[in-house]
């Protein structure tokens, strides 16, 4: 879902009753609230029109609207609801649009237009490098919190670059608390050559990445803690996992098939295995006779290829299996190594729904 919304650039005049000079602007500085006393016993509403109240200001300093409550425990200095508009709309041309700060909630955004879903509560956007919508909480609490009843809490989208991007402790945390088989992470690739997953270190250079085929490529090891599976199709269909088989040391290993002549073969080990072991390190061959033999044995092995002979000097001219097991050329020589503890984060952020702010509806 992408949401495209276009504001005017200017605001157009209102309908309704309009504040004039009861919304003093100073290019000096902000007129606190408190010197403007309303008549609390009127509701500034419209039913037509762009705004109910709309406030500018031209100074290189000064705020088109100011509000401030120093008094309850609910109250709010700013509230809009608009059921098929924006509830609050701000436009700053160097600043930001909205400002709020609250012990409760900075800035709260609520739309009421039930089943109209590309309207959302809360609506940033800027015309420079800088952020449509910024959440910050130094109390250390969080800074943007997004509920949703059905569909995303949060969702950010870009033309070119990240759609959701996190700095800080963790980049991005993701915790799926919903009953049912909800991911804590779900990622969709659009396109046919679009990659599912990218991970990489700056510090270290390593990377890990899920390709649009759904493969994984990583630069370090792969490390489990049940083996290694890998799934499978059977011949009536059914989905199987297989177990991978585990050694105490890295090896790789190639199978072919060769024959014995007058009881003698010389076997070449074929030149795209040899490309990627370590030739200089012993290998090792295991063999399987396809007939009757007094048995076969490997006279001689180069790093080139081995030699087969029969037991007793035996003649006999028969096909037998062959096995490769030797260490690849980009493999370190530990054996059994020591494996790497687990740094599991420690969870910092809110677990579980915020209690949200029960707001007054505002007469129409």
């Amino acid at each position: 879902m992408r949401i495209s919304i276009t504001f005017p650039k200017r605001m157009i005049a209102m309908s309704g009753l309009v504040l004039g000079a009861a919304i003093a602007l100073s290019s000096l500085g902000v007129v606190r609230a408190e010197r403007f006393q309303p008549d609390k016993s009127k509701t500034y509403s419209c039913s037509g029109g762009y705004a109910c109240l709309e406030a500018k200001s031209s100074g290189s300093s000064t705020i088109g609207l100011f509000a401030a409550v120093n008094g309850g425990s609910s109250n709010e200095a700013v509230y809009g609801q608009a059921n098929l508009g924006v509830g609050v709309l701000g436009n700053a041309s160097n600043g930001y649009g909205v400002s709020g700060e609250g012990a409760l909630a900075g800035v709260f955004g609520e739309a009421t237009n039930v089943g109209t879903s590309t309207t959302p509560g809360v609506y940033g956007y800027t015309t420079t490098d800088g952020a449509g919508t910024i959440g910050a909480n130094l109390g250390g609490g969080i800074g943007i919190y997004g509920v949703s009843v059905s569909t995303y809490g949060v969702e950010g989208y870009s033309n070119s670059g990240p759609g959701v991007y996190g700095d800080g402790g963790y980049g991005l945390l993701a915790e799926a608390t919903s009953v049912g088989y909800g991911p804590a992470i779900y990622a969709i690739g659009d396109g046919p050559s679009t990659s599912l997953f990218f991970a990489w270190n700056a510090s270290t250079g390593k990377e890990c990445a899920i390709d649009y085929n759904a493969n994984m490529v990583c630069s370090g090891q792969i490390i489990g803690g049940g083996g290694v599976l890998a799934r499978h199709h059977s011949s009536n269909g059914q989905r199987v996992l297989a177990y991978a088989s585990e050694s105490a040391s890295a090896t790789m290993e190639d199978v072919g098939e060769a024959r014995l002549l007058n009881g003698v073969a010389n076997v070449m080990i074929p030149s795209d295995f040899a490309s990627v072991i370590d030739r200089n390190s012993n290998y090792y061959v295991f063999l399987t006779p396809l007939g009757e033999t007094r048995g076969l044995y490997v006279s001689m092995k180069t790093a080139g290829g081995f030699q087969v002979r029969e037991n007793d000097r035996g003649r006999t001219s028969v096909a037998f299996d062959y096995r490769i097991v030797a260490r690849p050329i980009d493999a370190s020589a530990d054996r059994l190594p020591a494996a790497p503890r687990m740094h599991r984060p420690v969870l910092t952020a809110h677990r579980g729904p915020l209690a949200l702010p029960q707001l007054p509806k505002l007469a129409h």
